[in-house]
C-alpha cells in the first residue's frame, strides 16, 4: 500500500492529489447524506417525524449537488492535467542511459559504455514491452535473432512503464532488491537504452572471451 508509485512523483497531477482525494471523500459522505435522506423518506409515512441525520433538508441537498458538480469538474482537471503532462514530457533512451550511469557512478560501479550494435531495433523490445505485460519474455529470442549474441554475452534487460522522468525510473529499479542488484552488476562491457512515452528499456552486455 504504501509503496513508491513511480506515477505519482513530480508529475504535474500531483499538486492536484490532495484536492482529487479530499473531493472523493466529501463526496461519498455528501451521496451518503442524500441517499440516506430519501430512504428515511420513504420509510416515514408522517413526514413530521422525519429526522433526518445532521438536519439534512432539502436546501442542504440542493447544496449537496453543487459541491458534487464542483468536485466532478476538480476531478476531471487532477485527470487531465496528469494525462496531458505525460504525453507532453518525455524523456529519451539516451538520457536514461545517462540517468542509469550517473546512478552506477554514484554507487562505486563504473558506466557502461554505449553500444550502437546493441542500439538496433531495440525499439522492437520496447514495442513488445509496450504491448503488454511481457515480462522478460523473448529477451534472449530477440538477442539471438539481432545478433547481438555474436559480439556480446546479453547479460540484463531492464524495462519501466509509466513513468515520468528519468529519476522515477531509477527510484523504481533501486526499489526492488532485484532490479537494484542487475543495475549495479560489475561485468557489464556495453549497452543500450530505448524510451518513449513514459515506457524505457535498458539491456546490458558483456564482451565475448576472446
Amino acid at each position: 500500500m504504501w509503496t513508491h508509485d513511480p506515477n505519482f512523483s513530480g508529475g504535474p497531477e500531483t499538486p492536484w492529489l490532495l484536492p482529487m482525494l479530499s473531493s472523493i471523500a466529501i463526496g461519498g459522505l455528501s451521496f451518503g447524506l442524500m441517499f440516506l435522506t430519501g430512504l428515511i423518506s420513504l420509510i416515514k409515512k408522517d413526514k413530521s417525524e422525519v429526522k433526518m441525520p445532521l438536519n439534512f433538508n432539502i436546501k442542504k441537498s440542493f447544496l449537496s449537488v453543487f459541491l458534487l458538480g464542483i468536485i466532478g469538474v476538480v476531478f476531471l482537471i487532477g485527470v487531465r492535467n496528469g494525462n496531458l503532462g505525460y504525453k507532453k514530457s518525455n524523456y529519451t533512451g539516451q538520457q536514461l542511459f545517462d540517468a542509469v550511469n550517473e546512478y552506477r557512478v554514484q554507487n562505486n560501479k563504473k558506466a557502461v559504455p554505449i553500444a550502437l550494435y546493441m542500439c538496433d531495433n531495440l525499439v522492437a523490445r520496447y514495442l513488445k514491452i509496450k504491448s503488454g505485460d511481457v515480462g522478460h519474455e523473448g529477451f534472449e529470442e530477440w538477442a539471438k535473432n539481432e545478433q547481438i549474441d555474436k559480439k556480446y554475452i546479453p547479460r540484463a534487460e531492464l524495462y519501466v512503464k509509466d513513468t515520468y522522468t528519468t529519476k522515477d525510473a531509477i527510484d523504481f529499479w533501486n526499489g526492488s532488491p532485484g532490479h537494484r542488484l542487475a543495475l549495479l552488476q560489475d561485468d557489464y562491457d556495453a549497452g543500450c537504452a530505448y524510451a518513449n512515452e513514459g515506457i524505457g528499456v535498458i539491456v546490458f552486455g558483456s564482451n565475448l572471451p576472446k
